[in-house]
């Protein structure tokens, strides 16, 4: 709710300002249509009574929307995104990597296991007849529609087919139509395996048989795996994941039901861990850059470079002023040391007085407002990264290309599109905090909520930008189904 609020009195703005009329016509819009949704309809009646179907109609309608919404928001992109792309293609032609771009993985080789998904797709595209560009978009759109069908599968699970539909439409407005399906980051991947994880949480909780359960539980380990080794700080859901365990131990009142918990959490504990070495090591494997070949290159940058980032204020009056975002200063100075304990040393500095220099008062604003400005983005910073923003839309049909000026930031429509986007966001945060003060906490909703808390905390320290949120969106999606589904009065169905 404070988020919410900041964005529509006082908004932080991404990396243009929102048209504030526009997005509070579209909050109020989204906002009375999600409180006054009623079961018992036409639409709602039909999808209890055919929950499959349902679900498959509202898959194949986000893959439509997000393939033409895709297809016409292709532009010539730079940024982690265009390195790592390049890179993949590159190695895919059996080419060998430039030294600037091998010093580039060598600084960030948290994004070699991008480079070697990439690859994959790259590889397999040109199997298929496929560019490398189109590959790429195409697994964009993959990454949508499965988030969308795995959210589906949740409000299934919770027995609330009415909210099938209306729950992937709500993927498909904020990861569906947005530049950010034609730009390949590693977000949309990390958000398929986040949705993966939530799903088998859910389903987990209703499975019956005793080898289902410890089934889904190996999954749900596995996919958190790959969600943490894309995006590290989605570790959070597993700290989650272990507190609704404890959660449910509490709750319970069958032992057996405690022991089948505390057993589940083991064996997807051993599998997360075994899931995380192997596709570490598989992803150094498949793309040669192990550590080391990248040592020789020179020492990755400490991670304390990513929160001395973070807890950098600009003091900047712009109103599209940027809290503890990505700095180049601080990445020259980095790689200008040599030695990694002068650098650790001097970043350390740079952490201390960044947050000692302004005063209690002055950093807990900062520290406030960027949590409003991280998490308050509908866009969620797309193509804000870099040169983007400037880039002329390359659709890949000319009949797409009127769309292009809605669909791609340099079009002439984007700021409105953008502005309904961050609305409709907004409205979502509050139907989210409206449901979660009335509903009555259980199990799988302090698994979520946690998790929540466990980023917002993450991303308030280290450098960060609304993008990172993207990952996040079928935790704030699951998290809103469980809450519409339970009443105040409501027991917890999984204690």
């Amino acid at each position: 709710m404070f988020v919410v609020a900041v964005a529509l009195v006082a908004p932080r703005n991404s990396w243009f300002v929102f048209d504030r009329g526009l997005v509070l016509t579209t909050f109020i819009g989204v906002l009375l249509l999600g409180l006054l949704f009623q079961r018992g309809r036409t639409l709602a009646a039909w999808q209890a009574r055919r929950p499959l179907l349902a679900l498959c109609l509202g898959g194949a309608l986000v893959a439509v929307g997000t393939t033409t919404y895709a297809f016409s928001a292709v532009i010539s992109y730079g940024w982690d995104a265009g390195a790592v792309a390049n890179a993949a293609e590159t190695l895919s032609q059996d080419r060998h990597l430039s030294d600037h771009v091998l010093d580039y993985f060598a600084r960030f080789p948290n994004n070699v296991p991008l480079l070697a998904l990439e690859m994959l797709i790259v590889d397999f595209g040109h199997a298929v007849g496929f560019s490398p560009t189109m590959s790429l978009v195409l697994f964009q759109v993959f990454c949508v529609v499965v988030v969308s069908m795995c959210i589906g599968c949740i409000a299934s699970l919770l027995k609330e087919p009415e909210w099938i539909l209306p729950i992937q439409g709500i993927i498909l407005v904020l990861l569906g139509l947005t530049p950010m399906v034609a730009v390949p980051y590693s977000d949309l991947p990390a958000a398929v395996c986040v949705a993966a994880g939530v799903t088998a949480m859910a389903a987990l909780f209703r499975c019956r048989s005793g080898s289902g359960f410890y089934v889904l539980c190996s999954v749900g380990g596995c996919v958190l795996a790959f969600a943490v080794v894309l995006k590290v700080y989605t570790v959070a859901l597993v700290l989650g994941c272990g507190v609704g365990v404890v959660a449910a131990i509490i709750l319970v009142r069958s032992q057996r039901l405690r022991t089948r918990y505390l057993h589940g959490a083991v064996s997807a504990s051993a599998v997360f861990l075994l899931a995380f070495m192997a596709s570490s090591s598989v992803a150094e494997s498949y793309t040669g850059l192990d550590d080391r070949v990248l040592s020789e290159v020179r020492e990755p940058f400490p991670a304390v470079m990513w929160l001395a980032s973070g807890t950098y204020d600009t003091k900047d009056a712009s109103p599209v002023r940027r809290y503890g975002a990505y700095r180049q200063e601080m990445v020259d100075a980095t790689a200008a040391i040599d030695d990694q304990r002068e650098r650790r040393d001097m970043l350390w500095d740079r952490v201390e007085s960044n947050i000692t220099s302004q005063g209690f008062v002055a950093t807990a604003r900062f520290f406030v407002m960027k949590v409003a400005w991280t998490w308050a983005d509908g866009t969620f910073w797309a193509s804000g990264e870099g040169l983007d923003s400037r880039q002329k839309p390359q659709p890949v049909f000319n009949t797409l290309a009127p769309l292009s000026e809605v669909a791609v930031a340099s079009g002439s429509l984007y700021p409105v599109k953008a502005a309904v986007s961050q609305g409709f966001w907004l409205a979502v945060l509050a139907l989210l905090g409206y449901s979660l003060l009335r509903m009555r906490p259980g199990v799988l909703e302090t698994a979520l909520c946690t998790t929540l808390v466990v980023v917002g905390g993450y991303l308030m320290l280290f450098e960060a930008r609304p993008r990172y949120v993207v990952a996040m969106v079928p935790v704030i999606a699951a998290l809103l189904l469980v809450a519409r589904a339970r009443g105040p009065k409501e027991a917890d169905p999984w204690a």
